[in-house]
């Protein structure tokens, strides 16, 4: 039986990132287990970076107050930058840029001002405008939200380097996937699917959808959801060129997307349209009609850009903690267990700032900047235990 300090289950950018802190941190006995799940986590992820949440202020104020949202946008602000330096040392490309939130009702308008307010009053650049010069903008598009202008809050960029020069950075060997694991006085036993064993100190959970299977005190707390994203052609139009790293969103981040290069862009979302919302699908697939949804909204959005035309369409499944709060930290009753998952449509950032503060976790038995809110514990009441 193949014995380590620190078995970290999922190979995404979260599991990546936590071997490379701790391999910083000179603890070297550790071992990472690919995921058994083809149709989510880093590698169906679209590449696209909003630095901040997806939702807008408002919607954590509202639940944690104006304070405690300014902790969380913090969190987002630090794990954005953090993942560019990352990026930058590495050699990733990345096509940076403004986020934009299109609001196309006159209740988002309003709650856009107010949240403008908000976020100045916690220390955010924020703006809300008419429009965008050099950009035309739909009838429809009411105005516009531009948090942290000048920080370049959206950012592009291919998830395969990504991943290429996380792996790169690692020594860590690959395991196969997790089966079941089992916790004990002396450490966590782990029985592979493909029959192997092995044992760890502790062990990180970093395999979204499969981290309800084996802690199943977590299962009625992590809700799969189902989701697409494509590929699309455009025309070409002047300025367009500038517009590389733009991110974008409306109704509160249900459509998204992104300018990747001329002629190009992404576009992501509208799982209203699917049944339930897509939510506790246990198959991630492509609809027509979501398909053909985002093409519109963008057109709607962005006359200039004429209709765009599909190029690749990517399923996916996410997950979402009950609370819509990220779920990071220590397992409560189970301290050789740490979780991380639910990052609100900001896997990338969230998943790499997650894996930064388990491995300081594991190496100090603290963390410097993870909110306390955001752990496991929150979720006590579910269980039994």
């Amino acid at each position: 039986m193949a014995r380590y300090e620190v078995l970290v289950i999922g190979a995404g950018v979260t599991g990546l990132a936590t071997a490379l802190r701790l391999e910083e941190r000179r603890i070297l006995n550790i071992a990472l287990s690919s995921s058994k799940n083809p149709d989510a986590g880093t590698r169906r992820a679209s590449g696209l970076l909003p630095r901040a949440y997806v939702d807008n202020f408002t919607r954590f104020s509202h639940v944690f107050g104006e304070a405690g949202a300014g902790e969380l946008w913090r969190v987002a602000a630090r794990a954005h930058q953090s993942f560019l330096d990352f990026c930058g040392g590495r050699g990733v490309a990345v096509a940076r840029n403004r986020h934009l939130r299109l609001l196309v009702g006159a209740d988002e308008l309003k709650e856009a001002g107010i949240a403008v307010g908000q976020l100045h009053g916690q220390g955010f650049d924020a703006r809300l405008l008419d429009g965008l010069p050099g950009l035309e903008l739909g009838k429809g598009v009411l105005g516009v939200q531009v948090d942290d202008a000048g920080a370049g809050g959206g950012v592009v960029l291919s998830v395969e380097e990504l991943v290429a020069a996380l792996g790169a950075a690692i020594a860590a060997p690959t395991l196969a996937a997790v089966k079941s694991l089992r916790t004990t006085g002396d450490g966590v036993f782990v029985e592979h699917v493909d029959g192997t064993k092995s044992e760890a100190e502790i062990v990180v959970l970093a395999q979204h959808l499969g981290i309800g299977e084996l802690v199943p005190a977590l299962k009625d707390a992590i809700v799969p959801i189902a989701d697409q994203w494509g590929r699309y052609a455009i025309d070409r139009f002047d300025g367009d060129a500038a517009l590389a790293g733009t991110v974008f969103s409306a109704r509160h981040g249900h459509d998204w997307g992104a300018f990747v290069r001329p002629g190009e862009i992404i576009l992501g979302g509208a799982r209203y349209l699917r049944k339930w919302a897509g939510i506790e699908a246990e198959t991630a697939t492509v609809e027509p009609k979501v398909t053909k949804r985002l093409a519109e909204f963008a057109a709607a959005s962005f006359p200039a850009v004429g209709v765009p035309r599909l190029i690749e369409a990517v399923p996916f499944r996410d997950v979402r903690p009950c609370d819509e709060l990220p779920l990071i930290g220590p397992m409560y009753g189970e301290e050789r267990l740490l979780v991380a998952t639910g990052f609100l449509g900001c896997g990338l950032t969230l998943g790499f700032f997650a894996g930064e503060c388990l491995a300081e976790l594991i190496a100090t038995g603290k963390s410097t900047y993870l909110p306390r809110r955001m752990w496991p514990e929150r979720l006590r009441s579910l269980s039994d235990g």
